[in-house]
This record gives structure tokens, C-alpha cells and sequence, in this order.
């Protein structure tokens, strides 16, 4: 059985024939996967047994690589690639079991993160940052007990369910744990580094808790941890004032993304206007609504946002609403335009890039109307990332200006940097003007550069008579806010111009 010749393997096999006979036939498996048989003489109807047979046998091997392909796909679904730990899915059905279990009476949630694994990522690469993570899990795996499960949820973060032990047991393990990654050497692309773990923990009873639940409080003790200096363990409880802040601030991040699936954003807008009161077009504003159909504060779920890396879904949702506001302006004739806000940090995405041009593209003419107001430059490293983009929509004829002015030490630093044909003062600048010297005296610049470098400017944020009067005499000839329009729905806004 299985001798070998040439190329092709042999096997023999004994068939029993209608008539009681038995016959010996050859069974030839060769190089390029084909299956023959070799039989002596006998007649077509032996024949015909005798290839059934051997199909016969064909099938069944083929049933049991099958079988064994689909057990190999059953255990690849709970695991994790990279790591060979079980994955989300095991851990959410590993941990669904031990709530329905009543047996299991003290259940634990340990939620553990990488300290700063993005800035070893940056600096090793992908495939070194890879084998660090294949060390940490081994690590972590040789500190917890048998029982214990241990699984990677996503990128630098995994998950521990432990069971049967009180809270001094269990957070004497985590702060173990804790306590040996400072004492360990990790390895990662050949190169050896410290790293810290910050870790959250959430206790949980069958019955009172659900799986999902779970994982995000835990998450948010995890989060607590890591905002209160990292390196550590954090308990989830609520009347913790940070567990509570933090755990507000989650909630809003989870509106956000109900509002982006159920379509709960509105565009708004406020006027902007001339020394004698006339429009000369709109600030597009974003407004939310939550689940009850009430507003929601832009301080409010802006910063989850930012935090969740759903501004550029965002901005190019206003975008796209500003795009329809623009087109029904170039209708009118009236040479107004309608402006957005987009941070430094979009405008330096690819993707963002792409689909702002194909906007472009889709409506030739476009840019007369379309304005661009960039907000958020502190948060960019490197502003020249942005830079390039922007020389293209000028190019394409859109006008762009440095929002927020006079907000943060950097705002002339950052217009020295940025190509545009504007600048906004920020509404607290112009709020404080009338008892701030050092306001005044910023606005005064602001203005005396602007007509220097043929830099239009607005005022943002006049709100009485006063501050407008103020504004004039410093040379402020265009202005933004209360005193002038409120923000209102963008079809009321454009409705009560018509």
C-alpha cells in the first residue's frame, strides 16, 4: 500500500465482484492530481463496479478534508490572527455563557491597553509593531490562570474574563500584571522596550449585565485609567467623578454615531454681513438632534466626535449640504456664498481630498459660492500636509480663511504658513474686546495685517451696539452674529431672503 514509482503513487485494492469473485486492481494517484485505475480484462458491467467503487472511495476522502476544512474555518472565526488568542467574537460568546451560567456567581471584565503603542507603531512599522503585539499576548497569557480567558478585541487592546474571585483577588492580579510589564523586556523587529499597561475592570453578576455593556464599561474604566496618567488599574464605578465624566463623554460619542446612521444632522446657517447690514453670504453650522428629536449642544458631541475620528464623515456631510446651499445661491444671482468649517486634520486626508474634488467636479461652478474656513490647525503636527491641498482649491478658484483667530498663542505663526484670502476673528476675542486690553490690541493687528496683505476679515461673535461701533472705528468693515441674524435651519434661512 502507497508504494511509489516513478511520479505517481500506487494503492491496491481488492474488489469484490457480483459473482463472488474478487479482482485486484491498481489505483494510480498522479503528479498532477489525477486518479486512474488499472484493472485486467473483464467486461463493461465489472468495469462499471469496479469505477464506482473507486469514486466511492474518492468521495469519502473527499468528504473527510471537507470536514476537517470546515473545522479549520469554526476555529479560525474565534481567533485571532495575528496573535492565535481568541478573538471578539469567542469573548462575547465565551462571556454571554457565564452570564446565562447561574452557576457563576462573581464574574470580572478586565479591559487592558497599550500605553502608547501608536508611537511605537509610528517608529518600528507595521510588521515589527506585529511582533510586539505577539509578545505582549504571550506575556500576558503566562500571568493568568488556566481558566482564565484572554482574548485581542482590536489593534493594541485586549480583554481578560476572569471568574470566581473577589475584588482584592482580582486586583491584585491586574496590579501583578501591571507591576511585571514594568520589569519586562518587550521585543519587537529585534529591538527590546519598556512598556506600561493601563487597565480597566468591571465586576458583573449573571442577570444584571449584558455582554455589550460589559465591554464598554469596562473600556471606559480603561480610558479613566489612561487619562489619569496610564499605567494602572482603574475599577468602573460610578460615583468615581472621572468614571462619571468620562462615561458622559462616551455617551455622547455613541449619539454621534446614531445620529450619522439615522440621518439626525441639520445644517444651519448665520449671516454675514457688510458695514450697511447687506448679506454677503452664510456660515454653514452643524446641528444635531438626539433621539427625542431635541438639540443638541455642538460642545457637547463635537469633542466625542473628534475623539472617535468621525470628523472627516462629518465634514464631508457638511460639506455636501453646503454644496446644495451654494448651487440654490448661484440660482438666485446674488453673489452670496455660504461657507464650512472643516479642521486642518480632514483636509489632510486622502479620502477626504478625493471626494471634496469629486464634489467639486459634479457641480462646474461651484466655487463661486463655496467658501472654506479652516479651524482646528493646532491639532496638526505639520501643517504643510495640509498646505498642498489647499494651493489646489485656490487654484480651482475657492476662497479660504484662517478660522478662529486670535484663539491660541500660534494664530499668526499659522497664517504665516497657510496660503489663504481671509481670516475670522474668534467670537471670544470680539466678546472681551471692550474690558481686555490685550484683546483690543490683537484685534487692532489682526485688522492692520489683513490690509497689508489684502486679507479679507470678519468679526465673529458680535453680539451689541457697542462692539459693533468698536469694531468700526478699529477698520472692521464686515461682521458675523447675533446682532445681526441668528442661526436658523438652512431652508429657513434662504427661505427668508427669496
Amino acid at each position: 500500500m502507497g508504494a511509489r514509482f516513478g511520479e505517481a503513487e500506487e494503492r491496491r485494492f481488492e474488489i469484490p465482484l457480483s459473482n463472488g469473485d474478487w479482482m485486484l486492481v491498481s489505483h494510480h494517484r498522479m503528479a498532477d492530481g489525477n486518479t486512474v485505475g488499472i484493472w485486467t480484462d473483464v467486461t463493461a458491467q465489472k468495469k462499471r463496479e469496479i469505477e464506482l467503487i473507486l469514486l466511492r472511495s474518492q468521495l469519502e476522502q473527499q468528504s473527510e478534508a471537507l470536514a476537517e476544512f470546515a473545522r479549520l474555518i469554526a476555529r479560525q472565526a474565534r481567533a485571532d490572527q495575528l496573535t492565535g488568542l481568541p478573538n471578539r467574537f469567542a469573548l462575547e460568546e465565551r462571556l454571554d455563557s457565564v452570564l446565562r451560567d447561574g452557576q457563576t456567581r462573581r464574574i470580572w471584565v478586565g479591559f487592558i491597553d497599550i500605553d502608547h503603542f501608536k508611537g511605537v507603531n509610528d517608529a518600528l512599522g507595521h510588521a515589527a509593531a506585529d511582533d510586539l503585539l505577539r509578545d505582549v499576548a504571550h506575556f500576558l497569557r503566562g500571568l493568568l490562570r488556566a481558566d482564565d480567558m484572554l482574548g485581542r478585541v482590536g489593534g493594541d487592546e485586549f480583554v481578560v474574563i476572569l471568574t470566581e474571585l473577589d475584588e482584592t483577588e482580582v486586583v491584585r492580579i491586574m496590579r501583578r500584571i501591571n507591576a511585571a510589564a514594568h520589569g519586562h523586556s518587550f521585543v519587537g523587529g529585534g529591538r527590546s522596550f519598556s512598556l506600561t499597561l493601563s487597565i480597566g475592570l468591571v465586576h458583573a453578576t449573571p442577570g444584571s449585565h449584558s455582554v455589550s455593556s460589559l465591554l464598554a464599561t469596562s473600556d471606559t474604566a480603561c480610558r479613566v485609567a489612561k487619562e489619569a496618567g496610564r499605567d494602572r488599574v482603574q475599577l468602573y464605578d460610578l460615583a468615581d467623578p472621572r468614571v462619571n465624566v468620562t462615561q458622559q463623554r462616551l455617551s455622547w460619542a455613541e449619539r454621534v454615531r446614531l445620529a450619522l446612521e439615522h440621518d439626525r444632522f441639520e445644517l444651519h446657517l448665520q449671516a454675514i454681513v457688510d458695514d450697511s447690514r447687506a448679506v454677503l453670504g452664510y456660515e454653514a453650522l452643524l446641528r444635531m438632534r438626539d433621539e427625542n428629536g431635541a438639540y443638541c449642544s455642538p460642545a457637547h458631541f463635537l469633542p466625542a466626535a473628534r475623539r472617535l475620528g468621525l470628523m472627516g464623515r462629518i465634514d464631508l456631510w457638511v460639506c455636501r449640504r453646503a454644496a446644495e446651499v451654494a448651487n440654490r445661491l448661484l440660482a438666485r444671482g446674488r453673489h452670496q456664498y455660504v461657507s464650512v468649517n472643516i479642521g486642518a486634520g480632514t483636509l489632510a486626508d486622502p479620502a477626504f481630498q478625493s471626494n471634496f474634488i469629486g464634489m467639486l467636479e459634479m457641480t462646474p461652478g461651484i466655487e463661486q459660492a463655496l467658501r472654506v474656513e479652516i479651524t482646528e490647525t493646532e491639532e496638526v503636527d505639520d501643517l504643510q500636509q495640509t498646505v498642498a491641498f489647499l494651493d489646489v482649491l485656490r487654484a480651482r478658484g475657492l476662497r479660504l480663511y484662517l478660522d478662529d483667530f486670535g484663539h491660541g498663542y500660534n494664530s499668526f505663526e499659522t497664517l504665516k504658513q497657510l496660503p489663504v484670502d481671509g481670516i475670522k476673528i474668534d467670537w471670544t476675542v470680539t466678546r472681551d474686546m471692550m474690558d481686555d486690553p490685550i484683546n483690543e490690541a490683537l484685534i487692532k493687528a489682526a485688522i492692520s495685517i489683513s490690509q497689508s496683505l489684502a486679507l479679507e476679515l470678519v468679526a465673529e461673535g458680535v453680539e451689541r451696539e457697542a462692539q459693533l461701533d468698536k469694531l468700526r472705528s478699529l477698520g472692521a468693515v464686515i461682521y458675523q452674529g447675533f446682532l445681526f441674524h441668528r442661526p436658523e435651519a438652512a431652508r429657513n434661512a434662504l427661505a427668508a431672503t427669496e
